[in-house]
């Protein structure tokens, strides 16, 4: 297996169907910034579709980080400075036990 294989992994589908919820939603969200801010949005609510377009991973960056997982056969992953999870699915569903 390499980083850059073209398999199409079980979880790819899974966590891309929540991106494309992500995407179709009107819903939003407020933040509370412990950080530098926002350098594509202003204010404390933001919508969730912008907030998935802007700050998570890309599908490739994705499969990449879910490669990486699975090739080190991680337990335990810590995250830091996660947004809305897309990434944390990646890495999680690497391991067989984890779940959507």
């Amino acid at each position: 297996m390499s980083l850059d294989d073209k398999k199409e992994y079980y979880a790819f589908s899974k966590i891309e169907n929540v991106r494309k919820h992500y995407l179709r939603s009107k819903g939003s969200i407020d933040i509370e910034d412990f950080g530098g801010g926002s350098l594509v949005r202003s204010g404390k609510t933001r919508q969730l579709a912008s907030i998935i377009k802007s700050s998570s991973s890309s599908p490739w960056q994705g499969r990449v980080l879910f490669r990486l997982s699975l090739m080190s056969n991680a337990e335990k992953i810590l995250e830091l400075g996660t947004s809305l999870g897309i990434s944390l699915a990646y890495l999680s569903l690497a391991n067989k036990k984890a779940k959507v």
